[in-house]
């Protein structure tokens, strides 16, 4: 049974990685699914290797297999973006603090080093909030986008973080 999937990307031998609930799960080519990192209905913030790891709903996963020896997984949850090391299920905080909120009202406030967070928590979260992570392999990074529905109406931000250096810049 697979709780709350928001997102799933497939890698170039079929498997097919997803969020359900708090973790990030995988399904092979034979429909096997397992839990590989993080533990369903145990929200948290730990970083370690496979289920001690925790997540709190990762919302969108970029698989890179660019160094088809090393792939890696991004998982951005909300505040930050982690790593997951598939080949040892290690999980690191690429960028961001997952309990950090930035409250400046313009985004390119909190641009800056690898631990400055992408992208901040709006102050005027409406009904409805949509993200999208994509990796851009010719510029080596990862552009993320956040669209909302708010009372003042709705906004979009788009993020790029350098793969190397983990560094935010606001595009829009």
């Amino acid at each position: 049974h697979v709780q709350g999937t928001h997102t799933m990307t497939v890698s170039r031998n079929g498997t097919v990685y997803f969020s359900s609930s708090d973790s990030v799960r995988k399904m092979d080519t034979n429909a096997r699914v397992t839990t590989f990192v993080g533990r369903d209905r145990y929200p948290g913030y730990a970083l370690g290797a496979g289920t001690s790891a925790s997540f709190t709903k990762p919302q969108t996963l970029v698989l890179d297999e660019s160094d088809e020896h090393a792939p890696v997984l991004y998982v951005y949850m909300r505040f930050c973006i982690r790593k997951i090391h598939l080949n040892s299920l290690l999980v690191e905080e690429f960028t961001g603090d997952c309990t950090y909120r930035c409250n400046a009202t313009v985004y390119s406030e909190c641009d800056g080093g690898p631990l400055s967070g992408p992208p901040p928590y709006s102050r005027f979260v409406g009904a409805y909030e949509e993200y999208s992570l994509k990796m851009d392999y010719t510029n080596k990074k990862l552009i993320l986008s956040n669209i909302a529905g708010t009372d003042r109406g709705p906004f979009c931000t788009i993020r790029s973080i350098d793969l190397a250096t983990g560094y935010v810049t606001t595009l829009y």
